[in-house]
């Protein structure tokens, strides 16, 4: 699992994204027009904060059903009142985890 995610991260971008980007770049070094430029940086800036934050979200919820995918793989192989502490200790940890995501709300852009 691990060694998937990370090759998504480090994927590397395909030639057409390449190309459009560096020609939209020679564009803005081209541009004499600072008010564009300056609009344009701002764009970029608001963009940039939105895709921070759909990022954070995704990878929230990925721990999130992971965490709850292991608690359920562990669960089937706990057998008895051992089944019991089990789940109680999970339900503890899961709150004290709600708790402090609480208090650390994700920001808005």
């Amino acid at each position: 699992m691990t060694d998937d995610f990370f090759k998504v991260i480090n994927e590397s971008v395909s030639a057409e994204l390449e190309l459009s980007t560096e020609l939209r770049c020679r564009e803005v070094m081209r541009s004499n027009d600072v008010k564009k430029i300056k609009q344009f940086c701002c764009d970029l800036m608001r963009n940039q904060a939105k895709v921070d934050t759909v990022l954070a979200s995704a990878l929230g919820r990925l721990v999130e059903y992971e965490i709850n995918f292991d608690f359920n793989k562990k669960l089937n192989k706990v057998k008895g009142f051992d089944k019991f502490i089990f789940g109680l200790q999970q339900m503890m940890m899961r709150r004290h985890i709600k708790k402090i995501l609480k208090q650390f709300p994700p920001q808005e852009p």
